[in-house]
């Protein structure tokens, strides 16, 4: 299975899809929710192949430059967050164990890390 590339322009009436890889793959949608569809039926109809051989359709959404900097620039931010949860996360669970090794009780360990002590029973389960 092939997977494939389509590019999302706006126009007035919704989005108009092309396809990198067949470029003769055109398609209009109202909605982006309905592009993987339209664009998997013109690639078909196009390279005269079967729907169920294409494989993934990759949908890339053109935005004017300050949107699309916006959008990467959130996608950076929660690319972060989600690095800086695992790193908490971790040192959660590195700060629960060293208080448990103490024989603090899962009551107080909970009140230390402002989490309740079944918070503290189910990352201990987890070390």
């Amino acid at each position: 299975m092939t997977d494939y590339t389509s590019v999302a322009t706006r126009i007035a009436s919704g989005w108009r899809l092309q396809c990198r890889e067949v470029p003769g793959a055109i398609s209009e949608v109202r909605r982006l929710d309905q592009a993987d569809e339209a664009q998997r039926e013109a690639i078909a109809f196009v390279a005269d192949v079967e729907e169920s051989s294409l494989g993934e359709i990759h949908l890339v959404v053109e935005l004017e430059p300050r949107l699309s900097h916006q959008r990467d620039e959130l996608s950076a931010i929660a690319a972060e967050a989600s690095r800086l949860r695992s790193v908490e996360s971790a040192m959660r669970a590195e700060l629960v164990r060293d208080l448990l090794d103490r024989e603090l009780p899962m009551r107080d360990v909970g009140r230390i890390l402002g989490i309740s002590h079944q918070r503290v029973a189910q990352i201990a389960k987890g070390l």
